[in-house]
């Protein structure tokens, strides 16, 4: 697991003011099944699938989509409302890689690819439960610095080029450590302190089917 670095906060202008039109996070997943939302990315991904055909990436994405399909896209099965949300933003984001410029596109297509493949990883390297793959990574985060430990920062997460007012998860309890569980996949892990963000980097939860992780988050 990847330790944070001290980092000046940037956007990408063009992702941002194209990512920006999804407004608030509580759009995302509202009252839909798994079932629906994996309708709605499967739709996407055949979409991309005739725009770009022969595509390295985008036949990754479709393996990924149908192998998480065969997995989890069964009416009685019980999808934690978080991984929803992932796959609800995700199947999103494709939609609008669709008439984006080819650098945005690119840039969809290659992070969701990443993450998906990683979920479907998951889902088949990690022990079942209860029958069916686990959809979710038990995660503590610790905060130090110079090898001591600091409490009292708070700690979120977003998908890959999420860029919404609030994050999408935040862990309920500060470090150190905050706990909280999350969907396997690539994340931003966000260090907040008096509601400024004093880090962040790239987390891949639940890479090599872990269950269970434990994060050291180095302060500036």
């Amino acid at each position: 697991m990847k330790c944070l670095r001290k980092f000046a906060i940037r956007k990408a202008p063009a992702i941002v003011s194209l990512l920006m039109l999804f407004g608030n996070t509580d759009a995302y997943g509202q009252n839909r099944s798994l079932q629906s939302t994996f309708v709605r990315l499967r739709t996407s991904v055949d979409a991309l699938s005739t725009q770009i055909p022969n595509d390295a990436r985008v036949g990754q994405l479709k393996g990924s989509v149908e192998g998480l399909g065969q997995l989890y896209d069964a009416p009685d099965l019980l999808a934690p409302p978080a991984y929803i949300r992932v796959i609800d933003f995700y199947a999103a984001l494709l939609k609008t890689a669709l008439t984006a410029p080819p650098a945005e596109k690119r840039a969809i297509v290659d992070s969701v690819a990443a993450d998906l493949s990683l979920k479907l990883d998951f889902a088949t390297a990690a022990p079942q439960l209860a029958g069916q793959p686990p959809m979710q990574v038990d995660v503590r985060v610790f905060t130090r610095r110079f090898n001591q430990q600091i409490d009292g920062y708070q700690i979120s997460w977003n998908p890959q080029l999420y860029s919404g007012q609030e994050p999408m998860f935040t862990f309920l309890n500060l470090t150190s450590p905050a706990t909280g569980t999350l969907p396997p996949g690539r994340y931003t892990m966000l260090v907040v302190k008096d509601h400024v963000v004093v880090s962040r980097e790239t987390e891949q939860i639940g890479l090599g089917g872990e269950r269970s992780i434990d994060v050291v988050a180095p302060l500036p």
